[in-house]
Formats: structure tokens, C-alpha cells, sequence
């Protein structure tokens, strides 16, 4: 008999932050939190938009259970903005994985095989200049202790007659993967879903109990998925923020839980969560932090180090930049130093005076 191992008690989102920071080994998201020098830094959780006040903020969407939410949410309203005109398919592809499979191994898998299937989407299927959006999703198995790693992508004019390729293209892809790496990942065409879509449309929430705008209800699918609840019924399969949860308990399956954590951990730094096809950025209201996924601009911390009238000449690049820098070494001193590093603050204003 397999036993699917679920906390007891709820657990707080202050608990498993505390966790998160005490055990981590990503330095920016030990700080996340802390409140600025001279201000009564809080964070405030609760509302349709989440967000910080006087407070650093690591913005790390795959290891902050409270910088993970506003980030998501973010994300919605900017997906929701995209799509709301849109014509398309909404495709989900998977691949398969066994206990003994490691994450990070199967993520290079599954973007080498989005690459090579892009590839030929260019190339033989006319494909150049598609818009489309794409977010990685991660889940793990509590039946079989494997990884389940799939994309979740919003394809504009493509219906699915068009792209009735794909699915055995993506298997093909993986197959020939799984040949020359050894590691085997069982898959088959049924697992690929498509499904059409128009973002105008109105579909029944069940969660909400109303009808909701097609665009509203895959915006949600595109980017709450770490935010999912206890273990889903017909797959087994949890959110990583569960196993996050799962192991700060003592009792039977704590360790588990922090083994895969921590490979969790370990596997996502520098992944890139949603991506934005070339030319939809510019359709984005605000699009500053998309750089680097998941890292978002700190303005509070940008005013108080290095000064308002300062960080009104930088760019969006620059000031990303800066925080970026500092954010591993988030003190006066380290602002400092990475401002030194990154520009001559006195020269820049002058050339942008003499413009």
C-alpha cells in the first residue's frame, strides 16, 4: 500500500518564510524581508495585490512563499492584458520521469526539446514571427518520488488542426533525447493537450462559481500553478511550495520533503519561469523586471542607498542592474560598492545634462 504523506496542520506563510531563509543556500532570499534601516518595513500578504512596504524583497518566484504570490500576480494581469484579443491554442507539454531522475537533468531535457521542436516549427511550418507565451511548471509525485516538470504555453493564431504535428514531434524529440542521454522518459502523444482558445470568451470558474473571461481563466492557469494546494487527486502530484511545507514537519516523510527541496532548490537557480515571445514585451504595461525572470526591480532599496534624484536618471537596465548587484549584499555598503562597479554616477548625469 502507497501512502501519500500530507501535513497535519496548516503551517503559516511567516513559518515556511523563516524556513526558507534559515536553510537556503540562495543569498539574496536569506535577507528577503528584513526591514530597511530607518523604516518600520512590513510586508503586507493579504489582498488582491500583495506587496512590500519599507521591506528588502528577494522577488525569488521559485523558493519565496511570500515573494512567489506577487510576483504570480503580477504575472497574471500581464498575461491577462496580452491575450484578451487573442485567437489560439493553449498547449501543455510533458514528459515523462521516473523516481531515480533528476530534476535539473529532465529541465535540460525538456528545453532542448522545446528548442529542437521550435526548430522545426520554424522551418518547415511557417512559424516565424508567432507570438506566444511560455511558463515552466514543476510538480512532484508523492506516489512514485518522481519529478513531473511540464510548459504550459498560449499560442496566438494557431488553431490546433494547424498544429496537430506537434504532438508527435515532441515525442519524437524526446525519444531521440532519451537515446543519446540514457535516461528514460516515458511519453506518448495523449499526454500532449491542445486546446483552443479566444480570450473574449466566457467560461464557468467551478473555484469562483461565475463565468469568467477565457483570458482571466488562462492567465491563472499560466501562472498560479505553484500556488496549488494539497495533492491532487487523480495524479498524486503536489506543488514544490507543499514538499516546502511538508518538510519543516518532524514527523514521516520530512526528510524526503527536504531532500527534494533542496534539488529543487538546486535545479531551478537561473531558470527562466515565463517567457514572453519578441514583440509582446512592448504590449506590456509594465514589463521593467523581465530581464531576469523572477528578479524584480527594488525600488525601495534603489531611494534609500542611492538616492531619488539619482535613480530618476537611471534606465530600466541600469537600475536593474544595480540592484541586481547589491541585492546578495543588501547593506548601505553593498549598494555602494556595486554602484562604483557599474557606472560613474557623476559623468552619466553630466552627458545627460549636456544632452
Amino acid at each position: 500500500m502507497i501512502l501519500i504523506m500530507a501535513p497535519q496542520n496548516t503551517v503559516t506563510i511567516e513559518a515556511m518564510h523563516a524556513w526558507m531563509k534559515t536553510y537556503t543556500r540562495a543569498a539574496c532570499a536569506r535577507h528577503c524581508g528584513e526591514a530597511l534601516p530607518g523604516s518600520g518595513g512590513r510586508f503586507l500578504i493579504g489582498g488582491v495585490r500583495p506587496g512590500w512596504a519599507g521591506v528588502r524583497r528577494c522577488s525569488n518566484f521559485w523558493l519565496c512563499p511570500k515573494c512567489m504570490p506577487a510576483v504570480a500576480m503580477k504575472r497574471q494581469r500581464q498575461v491577462e492584458s496580452v491575450i484578451e484579443d487573442w485567437e489560439g491554442t493553449f498547449l501543455t507539454l510533458t514528459l515523462g520521469s521516473y523516481g531515480r531522475d533528476k530534476l535539473g537533468d529532465l529541465l535540460d531535457d525538456l528545453l532542448e526539446a522545446w528548442k529542437l521542436v521550435q526548430m522545426r516549427w520554424a522551418n518547415t511550418y511557417g512559424g516565424r514571427g508567432k507570438k506566444m507565451v511560455r511558463a515552466t511548471e514543476v510538480t512532484f509525485n508523492l506516489e512514485t518520488h518522481a519529478w513531473h516538470p511540464h510548459f504550459h504555453i498560449l499560442v496566438k493564431d494557431f488553431t490546433p488542426e494547424q498544429l496537430a504535428w506537434l504532438p508527435a514531434a515532441w515525442v519524437e524529440v524526446l525519444w531521440k533525447l532519451e537515446n543519446r542521454t540514457g535516461r528514460r522518459a516515458y511519453v506518448t502523444m495523449e499526454q500532449q493537450v491542445l486546446k483552443a482558445f479566444r480570450g473574449d470568451d466566457e467560461w464557468w470558474s467551478e473555484r469562483q462559481q461565475r463565468y469568467v473571461r477565457m483570458s482571466e481563466y488562462l492567465a491563472k492557469e499560466q501562472t498560479l500553478g505553484p500556488m496549488k494546494s494539497g495533492v491532487d487527486r487523480l495524479t498524486g502530484g503536489v506543488s514544490p511550495f507543499y514538499l516546502l511545507e511538508l518538510a519543516m514537519k518532524n514527523g514521516r516523510g520530512s526528510r524526503m520533503a527536504r531532500e527534494r527541496w533542496s534539488e529543487y532548490e538546486n535545479a531551478m537557480r537561473g531558470r527562466r519561469w515565463m517567457v514572453f515571445s519578441k514583440g509582446l514585451l512592448s504590449a506590456l504595461v509594465d514589463n521593467d523586471d523581465l530581464g531576469d525572470e523572477g528578479l524584480e526591480v527594488d525600488e525601495t532599496g534603489i531611494l534609500a542607498y542611492v538616492g531619488e534624484d539619482v535613480a530618476r536618471l537611471l534606465t530600466v537596465s541600469e537600475r536593474a542592474a544595480l540592484v541586481l548587484a547589491a541585492r546578495c549584499e543588501p547593506t548601505e555598503e553593498g549598494f555602494a560598492a556595486a554602484r562604483a562597479r557599474l557606472v560613474d554616477y557623476r559623468t552619466m548625469i553630466a552627458r545627460r545634462e549636456d544632452c
